[in-house]
């Protein structure tokens, strides 16, 4: 377990968010970055549903062996 241990290290996270775009209209500008804000509000469910979909086929490849 120590080998990977530290691997959050390796996959930085943050910057800035590569959906958000603007729209100049003649009264002004309309910027939106409605996609990373709906993302980042479910990121720790889709974590927890990623994560048990890992260990669930993970559990199915070592019974099956």
């Amino acid at each position: 377990m120590t080998a990977i241990s530290g691997i959050g290290q390796a996959f930085p996270s943050g910057g800035t968010c590569p959906l958000d775009f603007s729209v100049a209209l003649p009264w002004g500008t309309v910027s939106t970055d409605f996609l990373c804000t709906t993302f980042e509000n479910v990121r720790g469910v889709l974590e927890a549903v990623f994560l048990a979909l890992w260990v669930l086929i993970g559990y199915r490849v070592v019974a099956e062996a």
